[in-house]
């Protein structure tokens, strides 16, 4: 839409908007669509990035707040964004007796939002990841809000030219001892995470880790420390855990997974049906081995899962019964494919 057009629609637009209320921070106002019934906030920002917020515009992200429209007013820029009902993350904890289990969402979700922003090109760096800017709305959910702090990353900048951000909680490069990065984040979520989980003692080295003073002591990105805290919660299972014991364990169910299938012998009218059907096994053989080892996380998505931590037992059982369930459906469908192609042969 060229500029002119913007224009025309953004004065269109405006004679249906009427503000309801001015909040107590500078610029800011509550305003509500009467076509619609729909509430927005209008803020007035000094210091901006605007392209933060036209990538915004364009990448939503249900756990960070929606930004609708964001144009340039003299030195000023004005921002349209959702308007949230619901409590801050910190009157949240504050205010209830929350589970671990809820706890651990809320980080994953917060961590899913700036996985979002830092797959900008070049990424962008929220810079100030508190509590306070995290709001946990009617329906439970966790969004990330508050982008005034926000820019983009510039991997040739020595420092921050404006400091801004939260003392309790802003990484130290952001007070001029280097340039803001997606570490900057990394640490800003360190800080979060040791708010909702630093009670229990296996986020610990987690947190230690995510808020060293030196970035590059810290987890490279937001998804190596989500991956950290999944393996914690028990809802992601690192491959390079003991790893060469997995993978001599997965050659070895291979080769006799190969073994087993080339003994199978399958009296078919249509040899090549037979060798076929060695493959089919073989491959149902190769789907629970990948249940039992879980080297890509399909167990995982799998239904009926325990998400989180559970017993050394119910693990064995759930990984063999759908081994099991796996195998013979990987059989029933090469069974139904041959039959489709040999028909009376098979």
């Amino acid at each position: 839409m060229k500029q002119n057009q913007l224009d025309a629609y953004r004065a269109c637009r405006d004679t249906f908007m009427k503000t309801l209320y001015h909040f107590d921070a500078p610029g800011q106002s509550l305003i509500i669509d009467e076509t619609t019934g729909r509430l927005f906030l209008r803020k007035e920002l000094v210091y901006y990035d605007i392209s933060v917020y036209a990538f915004l515009v364009s990448h939503q992200n249900p756990h960070l707040v929606r930004i609708y429209d964001a144009w340039q007013e003299g030195d000023k820029l004005v921002v349209l964004e959702q308007y949230l009902q619901g409590v801050t993350l910190e009157a949240y904890l504050a205010e209830n007796d929350v589970s671990l289990a809820e706890r651990q969402r809320i980080a994953q979700e917060v961590c899913e939002a700036l996985e979002t922003l830092h797959s900008a090109d070049p990424p962008i760096v929220h810079r100030d990841v508190k509590p306070e800017n995290v709001m946990i709305t009617d329906s439970g959910r966790a969004v990330l809000m508050d982008y005034d702090a926000s820019k983009r990353e510039k991997p040739s900048q020595t420092r921050d030219t404006v400091l801004l951000g939260t003392r309790e909680t802003a990484a130290p490069e952001q007070y001029g001892f280097g340039a803001s990065s997606v570490r900057t984040d990394v640490y800003g979520m360190g800080k979060l995470v040791a708010t909702l989980l630093g009670d229990h003692r296996a986020y610990r080295a987690v947190i230690r880790k995510a808020t060293r003073l030196d970035p590059e002591k810290r987890y490279r990105s937001i998804a190596d420390l989500r991956r950290a805290l999944q393996m914690i919660d028990g809802t992601f299972e690192d491959p390079s855990r003991h790893f060469w014991p997995r993978v001599f364990g997965t050659a070895l169910c291979v080769i006799i997974a190969f073994a087993l299938s080339r003994m199978m012998d399958f009296k078919t009218a249509a040899p090549s049906a037979g060798v076929l059907m060695q493959i089919g096994v073989f491959i149902a053989f190769l789907s629970s081995i990948e249940v039992g080892f879980n080297w890509t996380g399909l167990f995982w998505h799998l239904p009926l899962v325990k998400k989180g931590r559970a017993s050394p037992w119910r693990r064995v059982i759930e990984k063999t019964v759908y081994g099991f369930l796996l195998f013979v459906a990987v059989v029933i469908v090469f069974i139904i494919i041959l039959m489709c192609i040999y028909g009376e042969q098979f």
